[in-house]
């Protein structure tokens, strides 16, 4: 008997572990589906039903889409996003530019707290790296 609990206890923990993997996985190919048509973002109430605000959101938790070793990743760390503004936003895609827009609004002009602010450095490095990396090409 404690054998067989034993055994589903392991079995269940390495099902769970597999599948939250999977399901953290960040994926740039959903990165650019949210950037080309924002609509497919679920809604966000903090941004009163504006797609490109709702497609920030989903962005910036893409943010694992950046290598490891990309300097990008070091805004995210350290939480510095006035060492990001001094850098430049740089956005010149319009696409990019128009889901920046009202999220700066929200989550950096208007931040309620430090965890607006992260959101909102995540989703503008996501953004940053997809412009290096369609210069890039």
């Amino acid at each position: 008997m404690n054998y067989s609990i034993k055994t589903l206890l392991q079995g269940t923990a390495v099902a769970s572990c597999m599948l939250f993997t999977s399901v953290s996985h960040a994926d740039m190919s959903q990165v650019m589906v949210l950037i080309n048509d924002p609509a497919t973002a679920p809604a966000v109430r903090r941004c009163d039903n504006n797609p490109n605000c709702n497609a920030f959101v989903a962005i910036s938790k893409q943010w694992q889409v950046i290598p490891k070793d990309d300097p990008l990743r070091y805004y995210i760390y350290s939480g510095d996003l006035n060492a990001l503004i001094i850098e430049g936003k740089d956005l010149h895609d319009p696409k990019l530019q128009e889901i920046d827009d009202l999220a700066y609004q929200i989550f950096d002009y208007n931040a309620e707290n430090f965890n607006d602010r992260w959101l909102y450095i995540k989703g503008l490095t996501v953004l940053k790296y997809v412009q290096h990396m369609q210069s890039a090409q």
